[in-house]
């Protein structure tokens, strides 16, 4: 399934744990994710827009997750010095 949480403020610490979720949908009203909010999770898209800049824990999704971000905007940098091997795609 997917969740859309462009109207959430605060993403809580290991909320995606274990879930069947496997896209998750950032809005820019995300104006806080907590340190493994991601970890443990399935998420297999994460779309990220530039207006959420608070993305220094979007890197413990899983192996296989696409990120789909614009090119050089936070969440990209992140993604990549984070060694993360998730696939990247330019929105």
């Amino acid at each position: 399934g997917s969740i859309d949480l462009s109207g959430v403020k605060k993403i809580g610490a290991q909320v995606f744990w274990r879930s069947s979720i496997n896209k998750v949908v950032l809005g820019k009203n995300n104006v806080s994710i907590n340190k493994g909010a991601f970890e443990g999770a399935n998420i297999r898209t994460l779309i990220v827009p530039s207006s959420v800049n608070d993305v220094e824990y979007i890197y413990y999704t899983s192996w296989d997750c696409t990120i789909i971000c614009k090119k050089n905007s936070k969440a990209h940098i992140v993604a990549e010095k984070s060694g993360n091997k998730c696939k990247f795609k330019n929105i």
